[in-house]
């Protein structure tokens, strides 16, 4: 294939902008940035139609893989500002089992 292309839609309420493979994306949660400078990919926002294309130029199967993951590292950049993310921390695993300690003025 010469060209593949694949687009993804913006939602409301989010802004997204790319200058020389760095996305920046606005949200009402705030402000992301990610350097995509390693993927090879042609990165474009049309603001009018609300859409983000990653294309990739003469690129055989391996290559073209780039583009999901293009793809998914702006759509989870999009979910950070819209919706947020929530880490747990877990404690211990079956071979090393871990035991927290609470600090002496319970804190």
């Amino acid at each position: 294939k010469i060209q593949t292309i694949e687009k993804i839609t913006i939602p409301e309420k989010v802004s997204v902008s790319v200058a020389g493979r760095k996305v920046t994306v606005k949200g009402p949660r705030g402000t992301l940035v990610k350097d995509l400078h390693h993927l090879n990919l042609d990165l474009r926002v049309d603001m009018k139609r609300k859409t983000f294309t990653a294309i990739r130029w003469f690129g055989k199967r391996a290559d073209n893989a780039t583009i999901n993951t293009g793809l998914s590292l702006v759509r989870n950049m999009i979910t950070g500002v819209t919706k947020g993310y929530k880490f747990q921390m877990k404690y211990g695993y079956k071979r090393h089992p871990m035991r927290p300690v609470a600090a002496k003025d319970g804190k």
